[in-house]
């Protein structure tokens, strides 16, 4: 039985700050990060660091590497919400004025820029996120835009009550 007052929180970690520049990650192109565009690792892009949105990604490399070396704190990685067991011999009560706060958190993206790697094939120039792995590139250039800021939300938890000779 849960009583008025009392209170379980499982919440994620609510508002934590985060740089609008977090949103791009460096990759240096590899045979791995290319071995789905054969046709770049003959070109000017292999060997060579990008800047890649971690939002949009990019269709001409395998950027998962370099995702996973990029360092997160505590509270980002805990802005998901946890999960309440309850379970009872009887009735699994919960009075009015008793709390289980399953919220998910958020992340806070401050605004500011974000630089991300441009490549330019003919007269064409096209960021990487819609770089098409089949084309050639004579050029690579480094380019950031401005973004306002914005709130990223986490996962809510869940509630599972149950009495406690249920399979």
């Amino acid at each position: 039985m849960l009583e008025q007052g009392s209170k379980i929180d499982v919440s994620g970690v609510k508002n934590v700050q985060m740089a609008m520049s977090d949103n791009a990650v460096g990759v240096e192109l590899r045979n791995d990060e290319l071995r789905d565009a054969p046709l770049q690792k003959t070109g000017i892009l292999h060997g060579k660091t990008v800047f890649v949105d971690v939002r949009s990604g990019t269709p001409l490399a395998d950027i998962s590497g370099a995702l996973s070396k990029v360092r997160h704190s505590v509270e980002e990685r805990n802005i998901d919400a946890g999960s309440v067991n309850l379970s009872s011999e009887g009735q699994a009560n919960v009075e009015q004025g008793a709390d289980i706060d399953l919220s998910g958190g958020s992340l806070h993206y401050l605004g500011g820029h974000v630089t991300t790697t441009k490549l330019v094939s003919g007269s064409r120039i096209v960021d990487i996120a819609a770089a098409d792995p089949n084309l050639t590139y004579q050029k690579i250039l480094t380019a950031s835009h401005y973004e306002a800021d914005y709130y990223q939300g986490g996962d809510a938890g869940s509630l599972n009550i149950k009495p406690a000779n249920w399979p």
